[in-house]
């Protein structure tokens, strides 16, 4: 049984939806969610709290809710592996095949890299 689902959130409006699915699984599982949005060296960590924790009062009670400062894929991991999580929820954006391309996808590198199901 899963004790800490790690749930990985940008600020786009697909945010809520991912967050809805780990609670979901939580609901199942008796486990615990901690949402995790990945900041940029160059991003002001404040600023972009008070951006997600906006965009997922939506999707009522936010859990807690942690900052990680890094690339966002290899962040994401590794607050994986400090919550010694068994479970990792993200979403996609859905770019489209051609900006995914050029830009790369951390939801495809959580996929093939992180140590943890998703």
């Amino acid at each position: 049984m899963a004790e800490t689902i790690v749930c990985a959130v940008d600020d786009s409006e697909a945010a809520g939806q991912v967050l809805d699915t780990a609670r979901g699984l939580a609901d199942v599982w008796p486990a615990g969610v901690l949402v995790v949005h990945a900041v940029g060296a160059e991003q002001d960590a404040d600023e972009a709290g008070a951006s997600v924790r906006a965009r997922l009062a939506e999707a009522g009670e936010l859990p807690e809710l942690r900052l990680v400062e890094g690339s966002p894929a290899e962040a994401i991991m590794e607050a994986a592996d400090r919550e010694d999580a068994e479970l990792l929820v993200v979403g996609s954006r859905g770019c489209g095949p051609l900006r995914s391309a050029v830009l790369g996808s951390v939801s495809r590198e959580l996929a093939s890299r992180a140590r943890v199901p998703w």
